[in-house]
């Protein structure tokens, strides 16, 4: 005979259960190689097509836009998670009504809890790996070290300073692959479980303290990271609070039979080693396609305008003067391949009163030569007017010519040295006479 459970906690299992197997379809199989992602693809449309819907006709939202922003808190991920939670409790009222049983649901919470670690795991150490090969907080930008603090929003202070630190950036990357390992398996779940709570908790605080659009997905992951650690609550307890000794916890296994135990193990480690193969592939590749290891163009560098000149005049250095230039950044000029584009190489100009405008260019790299569209083209258009302009290298900088917004370009400029860029050329001391606090 099964055991029995309360109402309530069969009530909760269930709404667990439904809402956990909704916000993570299609997990696992789109760990799989090439059909998980058609998987993942369709529940994705699908999920668009309701969002779409129930934001139409509940909410009066006729321009609900569901393309990809990189955020994860959009109107229409709000929107899924209501309607998530929705179908939870239709399903749960369903569900309680065909099957009133007192029974404790002993083999699905097990299969629950195994799904709920193997989410957490794997996603946790897909960031953790993210940030061990700096990807997700590359070294700032040439362009960024132009910015100043007030004109930065709250995101990008904060990739700013955990991208300035790699050491840092890897010792995050180690605590959350270390737990993120850990909770996948039985013995050492709940050790990775409180390592993962640490981790996410600090995660979330700064989605939310720095406006980082993924509050709803990393707190989704702190809940499971809290509940997997709950079920071991009462020898926790016995261990920090009561110090009592503490038994050992029963780990029945997932499948009854030998044969399946061994199938269990073989298919969870295949897919550790899948995950974690992926990780560092695609890790590596955007690495050399836009992170620190990316080809820099030539003439790479931050140059500061000595003497600027169009049609003849030279233009002096007045901070009211909106088409002279202050600076020029040379850094992301040469394409990336990303995933499903091709991004232009762009230049960052730096006007007279300090705000940046970004050049999409066309760089031919041997012969020093730059077609530049005009601020605010996003792409290389041969209708837009564009200007051409040439470089030639001197002893500490560079003269360019050619034309600027329709007029003939003579300016001379001096490239900044890489020891005035303090945020990367400071390092470490670990004797400090004094503060150096800038």
């Amino acid at each position: 005979m099964p055991a029995s459970s309360s109402m309530v906690t069969r009530t909760a299992f269930r709404a667990l259960a439904v809402y956990f197997i909704l916000y993570t379809a299609p997990f696992p199989l789109n760990c799989l190689p090439w059909l998980g992602e058609l998987l993942a693809e369709a529940v994705s449309l699908l999920r668009s097509e309701l969002a779409t819907w129930v934001g139409r006709v509940v909410f009066g939202i006729d321009d609900l836009f569901t393309g990809p922003t990189g955020s994860g808190d959009t109107t229409e991920v709000q929107l899924i998670v209501l309607i998530n939670v929705f179908i939870t409790i239709v399903a749960v009222i369903v569900w309680s009504l065909v099957d009133r049983k007192q029974r404790d649901h002993a083999a699905a919470k097990r299969w629950l809890e195994h799904g709920c670690a193997w989410f957490l795991g794997i996603t946790i150490t897909y960031y953790g790996w993210a940030k061990i090969i700096p990807t997700q907080f590359p070294t700032p930008s040439l362009t960024r070290l132009l910015s100043t603090y007030g004109e930065s929003s709250p995101m990008g202070l904060l990739w700013t300073f955990m991208g300035a630190s790699p050491a840092y950036c890897v010792f995050t990357g180690l605590a959350e692959t270390l737990g993120g390992t850990l909770v996948l398996f039985r013995r050492t779940r709940t050790l990775g479980a409180l390592i993962c709570v640490g981790v996410m908790t600090n995660v979330v605080m700064l989605n939310l303290c720095y406006d980082v659009p993924v509050k709803l997905f990393s707190l989704h992951l702190l809940a499971l990271a809290s509940g997997l650690a709950w079920l071991d609550r009462e020898r926790l307890f016995a261990l920090f609070w009561s110090h009592e000794a503490v038994p050992a916890r029963e780990l029945p296994p997932l499948f009854a039979s030998r044969r399946g135990q061994i199938a269990g193990r073989v298919t969870a480690i295949a897919l550790l080693a899948w995950v974690t193969y992926t990780s560092i592939d695609q890790g590596l590749d955007a690495y050399r396609s836009y992170g620190d290891g990316r080809e820099h163009p030539p003439l790479y560098g931050i140059y500061d305008v000595d003497s600027f000149s169009l049609d003849a005049e030279e233009l002096p250095p007045l901070t009211t003067d909106a088409v002279r230039w202050r600076a020029l950044v040379i850094d992301s000029a040469l394409p990336i391949e990303l995933v499903d584009f091709e991004r232009p190489g762009y230049i960052t100009i730096q006007q007279m009163d300090g705000a940046l405008s970004y050049h999409v260019v066309e760089y031919d790299t041997e012969a020093l030569t730059m077609t530049v569209m005009p601020s605010g083209a996003y792409e290389l258009d041969d209708d837009a007017e564009a200007d051409v302009l040439r470089f030639e290298q001197t002893i500490d900088g560079l003269v360019v010519t050619g034309t600027w917004q329709g007029q003939a370009l003579e300016a001379r400029l001096q490239q900044r040295p890489r020891s005035k860029l303090v945020l990367l050329e400071r390092g470490f001391h670990w004797i400090n006479e004094t503060p150096y606090n800038l």
